[in-house]
């Protein structure tokens, strides 16, 4: 059955493994098992996660932007805007962000770029 899932939820059962076998104590000897069953695993990359985001959500990336606008606040939609049109990558979609709320406050905003 786990064969089954994808690489994304394989990572994902994992993590939750081995959090439950750190909240019950037992998370060195879990180690112990894993290696010794040979169990390896990666973390997806942002790209996987990108692409997942975008094939679920059965439209292009602006319509999807449209729709998580409507639940996310005014801040994170923003955020989404700039990291969307910059196309960085996300840490540095994050400083970017924060560079700018940072000089806008100061009133410096035209030394951002």
């Amino acid at each position: 059955m786990l064969d089954s899932f994808s690489k994304s939820k394989k990572y994902h059962v994992l993590q939750s493994l081995i959090a439950l076998s750190k909240y019950l104590g037992c998370y060195e000897e879990f180690k112990v098992q894993i290696k010794a069953h040979g169990i390896k695993w990666r973390k997806p990359s942002s790209l996987e996660a990108f692409l997942r985001i975008r094939n679920n959500s059965n439209g292009n990336v602006l319509e999807w932007l449209r729709h998580v606008s409507k639940v996310l606040g005014e801040d994170s939609t923003t955020f989404l805007d700039l990291a969307l049109v910059s196309g960085v990558r996300t840490t540095e979609a994050i400083e970017s962000f924060n560079l700018i709320i940072k000089l806008s406050r100061e009133n410096k905003l035209e030394e951002y770029l």
